[in-house]
């Protein structure tokens, strides 16, 4: 009964927007007719009767179009991790949000500017008093179509940048205009832009631990923090990407699941890093975004002795049945050199990223949320597993003996 009527306010909607047409004196190529389908799902929310309310989409089989592999499809929908950017920028900024909704948005568009042929659902057909399975001209675009119309808009920010404050650079140094800039100067300018946050990316990694005991998973969790978490205090996170997922490859040891665990987070990284800087206004050069990485300072914490060991070797070594992680090992520690990422080892009790990759390891999880979405990164110069500080009675975020003056050290080397 919820989804009839769900249907009739589809199919109101539809009527009332004129999307069909009944062509009496020509009939179209059977090739050329789409067919439709009902789309029908629950919309869950606690303001609905039972919790939840019946929805219904009339959809329109687009692929059947003979010409939609020469058609420009996009989908210009936000990602999640765009959407928690924005979040927090609005929060920083004190900005209020508004969020709205268009009941049948698509069939509120202009007409379409191509000849379209549909065969309506019956439900369609009856209200508009045409005989089932009769063709007919499509007038507007409906769900399941890819030809859009393009309604962009240009935002200007000649007025915020014409209200910046500028560093300040001496005559000769504003003449280098193809020198990097130095670190002092990195540092003015994210004062002088706001990029006064830090992102931190947990990574973790658990070997041949899917269901057919071959493939690998990794979990990687980029949250936006202060300063003060690497530094060893306890400081806001908010969650900004993750992810849990198979590894794309056997691994053949923890270690090289560890590795491409922590390379698919520096990736990811250099991904949130790009769109945070484009909501700050930079310019963003495609063929720099090491660039738009660096604007924002960010660090990638890895539970892997192994990994931090590698990474920190002063003369990389590839050697061993595991070459090829060796060498992606490389990769990961150059593209963290060239966007000056830290790299920070916690043991398996602190990995924030463990309750994405393991199904008991849910303790982490419950102890973010109960710390009320902070956590902070503990420093042990003995690098002591979970295992050994459990038994030595130390909790997962306890801190040893002057871990805030050594996390900032090695956050600085």
């Amino acid at each position: 009964m919820q989804f009839k009527k769900a249907k009739d306010i589809e199919v109101k909607n539809f009527i009332a927007a004129e999307c069909f047409e009944l062509a009496k004196d020509r009939l179209p190529d059977e090739y050329n007719v789409l067919g439709m389908r009902w789309l029908l799902t629950w919309k869950y929310d606690d303001k609905y009767q039972d919790g939840r309310k019946a929805k219904a989409r009339a959809i329109v089989l687009g692929y059947q179009d003979p010409s939609y592999a020469d058609r420009k499809t996009a989908a210009p929908t936000p990602s999640r991790a765009s959407r928690q950017l924005f979040f927090q920028l609005c929060s920083w900024k004190r900005f209020k949000m508004a969020k709205g909704d268009i009941s049948g948005a698509f069939l509120q568009g202009d007409d379409l500017t191509e000849e379209l042929w549909c065969r309506p659902l019956k439900e369609i057909t009856e209200k508009l008093e045409v005989k089932e399975g009769t063709p007919m001209l499509m007038k507007k675009a409906a769900y399941g179509l890819v030809q859009k119309s393009d309604y962009s808009i240009e935002l200007k920010q000649d007025r915020f940048i014409d209200e910046m404050t500028e560093i300040f650079l001496t005559k000769d140094r504003s003449r280098q205009v193809e020198c990097p800039t130095t670190d002092e100067e990195k540092r003015k300018l994210r004062g002088a832009l706001g990029s006064l946050s830090w992102f931190i990316a947990w990574s973790d990694a658990a070997w041949a631990n899917r269901p057919n005991e071959v493939d690998s998973t990794e979990g990687i969790f980029i949250g936006m923090c202060t300063p003060k978490l690497r530094e060893g205090f306890h400081s806001p996170v908010t969650p900004v990407f993750w992810k849990s997922g198979c590894i794309n490859r056997v691994c053949r040891s923890p270690a090289t699941a560890e590795t491409m665990a922590a390379l698919n987070t520096e990736d990811d990284l250099t991904y949130v890093w790009v769109m945070w800087s484009e909501l700050l206004g930079h310019n963003i050069q495609l063929r720099d975004v090491d660039h738009a990485a660096s604007l924002t300072k960010g660090t990638l914490v890895t539970d892997s002795k192994n990994l931090y060991d590698k990474l920190h070797r002063a003369t990389p070594v590839v050697k061993g049945p595991e070459k090829r992680a060796d060498i992606e090992a490389l990769s990961l520690r150059q593209n963290l050199q060239r966007s000056q990422t830290t790299l920070r080892w916690v043991e398996g009790g602190a990995m924030l990223a463990n309750v994405l990759t393991k199904c008991h390891e849910k303790a982490q999880g419950w102890l973010f949320l109960s710390l009320d979405f902070t956590w902070k990164l503990v420093y042990d110069q003995n690098m002591c597993s979970s295992k050994k500080r459990r038994a030595a009675g130390i909790q997962p975020l306890q801190d040893t003996q002057h871990s805030h003056v050594r996390a900032k050290e090695e956050g600085e080397t």
